[in-house]
């Protein structure tokens, strides 16, 4: 059996993410496609829009074989320690053949060279960094000026695009746990990550989110009709209860605690509790904390951590089982075939885990990082 794998969020699922399975069938002639999904909670900070239930059968009714979740541990991680968990999750299956994802750079030469460069980060590269660092350069803006001194071609270009930047880090993650799997590119069409209308029947996740909580109907000709039908049964997420009580925590927790949480360095935690105490949303305690050094998503991330009580001590460095979502015929098979293969236990329920300490650890806190979820979403517009 020959399979393909894709690393998504699918918040909401949409039409770009359709066609992106339409295309991982054709360019690679698989005959199962398996994505592993973000969870409850997605990579730039926030809670999904929908319930991770909804998302993952809405991939399954539109292309996906088997829908597989990436836990929350590991999604709110930089996308360096994001791509690197989910490669492992899928390397570790043993089984699959091809990794897709998108990019708006239409070669994939040209991103496996930027990957090679950051995974190996030659003395040359080091010192260069260094050099731009201490210039008082932002670090991403840093690496990319190094990396192009070093390479040459537009690589600064191309990495100022979001999705390049994290095609590179799965290119660099396959690099780094020495997997087998081959990388297959697709470029992005359509729109653009964070653009803000609509471009026929496609558009970005974000802009449909926007629309969303004011308007189903206005998303209808831009999700696939499996998806939309899904949807029309589900209430999108509410982010004003989840944002005060983060606010409110904010104002409880500890600089000490609070320095514990990933993303959190450089004394930044004195900047976010000060900010905690005046602040009338956590929107402005963001603005306010945000600076060069510090990227809007990054700072998301840190604050939901820091509310859900995520530490650098309190996460495995790396998955300790492989969840399974949703499938379908295709996706049974696959899954009987993985369980022969696959490195870590593949699992529907905790009783595949039990014998594993450190792996049922990891299961209850994400179902207890589930719950929080399922108590947020059941705002209805009163506090």
């Amino acid at each position: 059996m020959k399979i393909s794998a894709v690393i998504c969020e699918y918040n909401p699922f949409h039409n770009g993410h359709k066609y992106q399975l339409d295309k991982v069938r054709e360019l690679t002639c698989c005959d199962a496609v398996v994505a592993l999904m973000s969870g409850s909670f997605v990579q730039r900070g926030d809670f999904a829009i929908y319930d991770k239930n909804i998302r993952a059968e809405a991939a399954v009714l539109c292309g996906a074989d088997l829908v597989l979740e990436n836990p929350s541990a590991f999604v709110l991680r930089s996308a360096e320690g994001y791509a690197s968990a989910a490669v492992y999750t899928l390397d570790s299956l043993g089984c699959v053949d091809y990794l897709v994802f998108g990019a708006e750079h239409e070669s994939l030469s040209d991103l496996q060279s930027i990957a090679a460069l950051f995974a190996d980060e030659t003395p040359e590269f080091k010192r260069l960094l260094t050099a731009e660092l201490a210039e008082g350069i932002p670090y991403a803006a840093a690496r990319a000026s190094a990396a192009d001194k070093i390479l040459g071609g537009g690589t600064a270009e191309i990495l100022c695009r979001p999705n390049n930047l994290l095609a590179i880090e799965y290119l660099k993650a396959l690099i780094k746990h020495k997997s087998d799997i081959q990388p297959v590119l697709i470029q992005r069409i359509g729109t653009g990550h964070h653009d803000t209308e609509s471009r026929g029947i496609y558009a970005s996740a974000s802009y449909i989110r926007s629309i969303l909580p004011e308007s189903l109907l206005g998303v209808r000709d831009l999700v696939p009709s499996s998806a939309f039908d899904l949807y029309k049964g589900s209430k999108p997420f509410d982010r004003t209860a989840a944002d005060k009580a983060i606010l409110s925590a904010l104002c409880l927790i500890s600089r000490e605690r609070l320095s514990e949480v990933p993303d959190i360095s450089e004394g930044l935690e004195n900047k976010i509790k000060s900010a905690a105490m005046t602040a009338e949303s956590l929107d402005e305690l963001t603005a306010e904390v945000k600076s060069k050094r510090y990227a809007y998503a990054r700072i998301r991330r840190a604050l939901l951590c820091a509310y859900l009580g995520i530490t650098r001590g309190n996460s495995p460095s790396l998955p300790l089982y492989i969840k399974i979502l949703c499938f379908s015929e295709v996706g049974r098979a696959v899954i009987r075939l993985a369980k022969s293969t696959s490195s870590l236990p593949v699992a529907k329920n905790a009783s595949a885990v039990l014998k594993d300490k450190a792996a049922l650890k990891l299961w209850k806190s994400e179902l207890e990082l589930d719950r929080v979820y399922e108590i947020m979403s059941q705002y209805r517009g009163i506090i």
